[in-house]
């Protein structure tokens, strides 16, 4: 079973991911509401990240009793690389000239496919301390696609 430390890496690799993703989306949008919208979108990973960097600080000294932990944070990368963001490339020329609907619709989509990654993570977790972390990860993507249904 992973750690709690291990998840909130996870869960800290996929807002990195996201950042990046989106920030591409919106240099590369010509919409101008599109555009801001994925710059809001950056702007909440960012959040998103500096708040499991925070929860990843409660679980610090647990990383110290962690085996070969740069070989496990190379592993728990690539369980996530390209899974719940795909390569920008491959949808920026879709996104590029679509409009507010388009872009919020998909914005939730991806959400959505972060929040079942985060829900079937914590299918996994036999602990209350690993239960708990998880949970309040959930809780911050449900903030999040609430924040972009907002906005239809």
């Amino acid at each position: 079973m992973l750690s709690p430390h291990e998840l909130l890496q996870i869960a800290l690799n996929i807002e990195i991911d996201g950042k990046l993703y989106y920030e591409r989306l919106s240099n590369s949008a010509t919409n101008e509401p599109v555009r801001a919208v994925f710059r809001l979108l950056k702007i909440q990973e960012e959040e998103h990240a500096v708040f499991f960097r925070q929860l990843l600080k409660e679980y610090e000294e647990e990383s110290f009793e962690l085996i070969n932990w740069d070989d496990s944070s190379i592993y728990l990368k690539s369980l996530t690389e390209g899974k719940i963001f795909p390569e920008p490339h491959s949808i920026m020329t879709k996104y590029r000239d679509s409009n507010i609907d388009d872009a919020i619709e998909y914005a939730v989509e991806i959400e959505e496919k972060t929040l079942t990654f985060y829900e079937f993570l914590l299918g996994l977790c036999s602990n209350k301390e690993t239960s708990d972390s998880i949970e309040r990860i959930i809780e911050e993507e449900r903030n999040h696609i609430l924040l972009l249904k907002g906005l239809r």
